[in-house]
């Protein structure tokens, strides 16, 4: 039944590990893309983010018979996010919303419901758990063309650049994943992708102490930079990424 296969794949929402699979994935052009079966996930259950085990809410055990199918069960977790004043609901349910982008089948019904937007808008908390949560879910969903779009002509792109300063590594990693998917090769149909503070930004990243993010920026800049982009971006008051800073208890490497 599809209600025990996604509580068997809570914790899917976005980790970066560099594989060939994955460098030919976020690299490829979109119709190369289209129906392959690579999906990053986060390497933790955000399930029960930071909330006692005690305090059960939908997102654990939901309020809705499972048989309504999956566009009731997504649609009551939405009324859940969006009628909830608790954070830690918030947090349970968007986790959730983030993994149930893992699986291509549920994109029809995340864009009816309009999770994508609400993904996106959540990028604005102050609260840093469900902006993980919401960078996480887009990191799953932009490898489709139309999620893709759909994010693209909404303004999602400084929603997401944005991301790149956070204090928490987890949002930072998806961050750049997302910013490699949006970007197609050769492309210059939306330059700020790959605008100056964004290259200054990889290029500090390329110096962490963290391996996956020391390897996402490398690639970003190796596949989706020109050489003369990342010369330029050198000249900039070295590595400075225009105030971005690394992600919290991350220091660069010595050049």
């Amino acid at each position: 039944m599809w209600f025990q296969e996604a509580a068997e794949h809570r914790g899917h929402v976005c980790d970066q590990r560099l594989s060939p699979e994955f460098r030919q994935q976020v690299t490829a052009e979109p119709e190369a893309r289209e129906g392959t079966c690579f999906r990053p996930h986060l390497p933790h259950s955000p399930a029960l983010p930071r909330a006692a085990s005690a305090s059960l809410t939908m997102a654990q055990k939901p309020k809705v018979d499972p048989h309504v199918g999956r566009l009731g069960y997504l649609q009551a977790l939405v009324t859940e996010f969006q009628e909830t004043e608790s954070q830690d609901a918030k947090e349970q349910v968007l986790a959730n919303l983030a993994n149930f982008a893992y699986d291509p089948s549920n994109y029809p019904y995340l864009r009816q419901l309009q999770v994508l937007d609400l993904f996106l808008d959540s990028l604005s908390e102050e609260n840093e758990t469900l902006v993980e949560f919401a960078i996480g879910g887009l990191c799953n969903l932009c490898p489709d063309r139309a999620n893709k779009e759909h994010i693209l002509q909404t303004g999602g792109i400084p929603l997401i650049i944005n991301c790149l300063s956070s204090p928490n590594e987890e949002t930072v990693l998806s961050a750049v994943t997302t910013i490699m998917y949006l970007s197609s090769p050769g492309s210059g149909s939306h330059p700020e992708l790959t605008a100056m503070p964004v290259v200054q930004c990889m290029l500090r990243f390329s110096l962490s102490a963290n391996t996956r993010l020391r390897n996402l920026a490398q690639i970003f800049l190796e596949d989706f930079c020109s050489p003369s982009q990342v010369a330029e971006a050198r000249t900039w008051r070295a590595h400075s990424a225009l105030g971005i800073p690394l992600p919290r208890s991350e220091a660069p490497q010595q050049p």
